[in-house]
């Protein structure tokens, strides 16, 4: 298989920094989160959880959840049964449900406690009634929610998978909610076809795959093809189906790297709207656009960050880039922007 060379034309986009909007965050953060709407942010400050509202590109606080006795490693966004809630995940094994309505007095809805050790990532359904965890515990398991009388929702564990033989650290969905994947310290990557029944789920193990490296970074590019990023690897590699229903790299683009060091948080994201998606290599966060015609990846560009220590995400259409920096212990905000030579 040759790898294609790693040309970068001028961008289409990019991301503007807006300095005068940064804050001062000096405690660990591992991750953040956007609701749809761009209206609240959730910050990881190492045990707790700050909440800021973001209006036109400015975070205002709005106060702190005391929500962990342990670093919190997950956070995430999501509507149940048309009540918005988020998911924490945090070093000693515990997600928590909270309700938006019920932050201001600090209570939760539910504490899940099946895994042994730390949550290292986490994946909810297109459904939103069923999420995939993954632990430095080396499983996998499957979450879903039971409607009690239509008013509440009660999270129990479905499912836990142990064909890990090491830490697991990657997950993904794809968007029809009928395949996941996983990726683990053991070299090897998980192909899952997800099963439901009245409401009951289930995942149903089709194929492991061994690979050179394990990677921090694994992702659904459309509902068959997949995307794995190898720990500070040189190549993104593109996975599709063959005609024996078995998943096989079918191109390794050339990616931005300058580093031998990363982090396992700051998980790829699909931007639909804009039609790439981000995935973080070392202290590069890279841009990359799927050609359905050629069937092929191309690098679109790449945010070069002057230390690998970087935690985000980016709002759900792309507009906000939400950063955390180590090195400046800052929470930084980029802003999309067309390149105005690519406007006719």
């Amino acid at each position: 298989m040759e790898v294609q060379q790693n040309q970068i034309k001028q961008p289409e986009f990019y991301y503007e920094l807006q300095p005068q909007f940064s804050i001062d965050q000096k405690e660990w953060c591992n991750t953040i989160a956007i609701n749809e709407n761009k209206q609240l942010i959730l910050v990881a400050c190492d045990k707790n959880v700050k909440i800021y509202q973001l209006n036109n590109g400015l975070l205002r606080f709005i106060q702190i959840l005391l929500n962990s006795q342990y670093t919190i490693t997950i956070l995430k966004f999501f509507n149940n049964n048309k009540c918005f809630q988020f998911i924490s995940g945090s070093c000693d094994s515990i997600i928590i449900i909270r309700s938006i309505i019920l932050l201001r007095n600090q209570k939760y809805i539910q504490k899940l406690n099946s895994h042994t050790r730390g949550i290292s990532c986490l994946i909810i359904g297109q459904d939103q009634n069923m999420f995939l965890s993954a632990s430095v515990d080396q499983t996998i398991k499957l979450w879903s929610c039971f409607q009690q009388q239509k008013l509440s929702c009660q999270w129990s564990c479905q499912q836990t998978i142990k064909d890990h033989t090491n830490d697991v650290y990657a997950l993904d969905i794809n968007q029809k909610q009928n395949k996941a994947i996983s990726g683990g310290y053991d070299d090897t990557i998980l192909i899952m076809d997800i099963v439901k029944y009245k409401e009951n789920y289930q995942l149903i193990l089709k194929q492991k795959i061994k690979v050179s490296n394990f990677g921090y970074r694994i992702l659904f590019i459309n509902d068959q093809d997949f995307i794995f990023q190898t720990y500070c690897g040189k190549v993104l590699q593109l996975f599709k189906l063959n005609q024996d229903q078995q998943y096989l790299i079918t191109q390794q683009l050339p990616v931005q790297c300058i580093s031998q060091n990363c982090n396992i948080f700051f998980q790829p994201q699909l931007i639909r709207s804009k039609d790439f998606f981000a995935c973080k290599n070392s202290q590069n966060l890279n841009f990359i656009r799927f050609n359905p015609i050629s069937n092929e990846l191309v690098l679109l560009q790449s945010i070069t960050f002057d230390n690998q220590e970087q935690y985000g995400q980016l709002s759900e259409d792309g507009e906000y880039l939400i950063t955390w920096d180590k090195k400046l212990e800052k929470l930084e905000i980029r802003k999309y922007k067309v390149n105005s030579e690519q406007i006719n």
